[in-house]
């Protein structure tokens, strides 16, 4: 008995600097069953990377990126409120605008980032916009919620337009996923007039830009 918890002890002390234990042999930080719906405090979704490197790109490149970010809007306001055929059309203009960001606009290891990135995104909206139903569409947007996020972070955007990054713990069975708006206030894409405020805003990834004013301007 003294070995078994004794063993129990210093494996539950490895447990708690994240390395790998008897019950857990990958690390990591081990969920303790109390997290709570609605709170910031979030799964990790997996490749997801903690760091991503950022590139100084041109602003004719960013306002390709600007156009992008808008379509997918479309899609997550479409998805949120209910409305598949909406979202359908949403998608396919993804598609179009994605296929009109030129990389010649880039060089070096920012070209290359954004090839391995649109690969992706032309991979997973072509999924999408394939889905039957808006239950099988959803079920593809976290995963494209994802990539373009990392391509916001990397590249930037011109666009006086916020993104804000949000998160529900209970969407994509209970895995958790997350999704970007333009705007404040939880609007989840996930389960719509269901769960419409399950979740909350994770992330400022853009303030946006806030245009100047004309000289001699004045505000109430």
């Amino acid at each position: 008995m003294v070995v078994v918890n004794g063993n129990f002890k210093i494996d539950s002390a490895i447990q708690i600097l994240a390395k790998p234990s008897m019950m857990n042999p990958e690390g990591g930080v081990v969920a303790t069953g109390h997290e709570h719906h609605g709170t910031e405090e979030k799964q990790v979704i997996a490749g997801q990377p903690d760091v991503l490197k950022t590139y100084n790109v041109s602003n004719v490149f960013k306002k390709q990126l600007d156009v992008l970010v808008s379509s997918y809007f479309q899609m997550h306001h479409a998805l949120s409120s209910d409305e598949y055929k909406k979202a359908v059309t949403a998608t396919r203009s993804f598609k179009l605008n994605l296929e009109a960001v030129d990389m010649k606009l880039l060089s070096g290891e920012s070209h290359l980032s954004w090839m391995s990135n649109s690969k992706k995104l032309s991979s997973l909206i072509a999924t999408v916009s394939d889905a039957k139903d808006i239950n099988a569409l959803r079920s593809g947007f976290d995963e494209l919620s994802d990539e373009l996020y990392n391509a916001v972070k990397m590249f930037g955007l011109s666009t006086t337009q916020p993104v804000y990054r949000f998160f529900c713990p209970i969407a994509n069975d209970n895995k958790g996923a997350y999704w970007l708006q333009n705007k404040t206030g939880t609007e989840n894409p996930y389960f719509g007039s269901k769960m419409f405020k399950c979740g909350s805003q994770v992330e400022i990834v853009s303030p946006g830009r806030v245009e100047a004013q004309p000289e001699g301007t004045t505000h109430e």
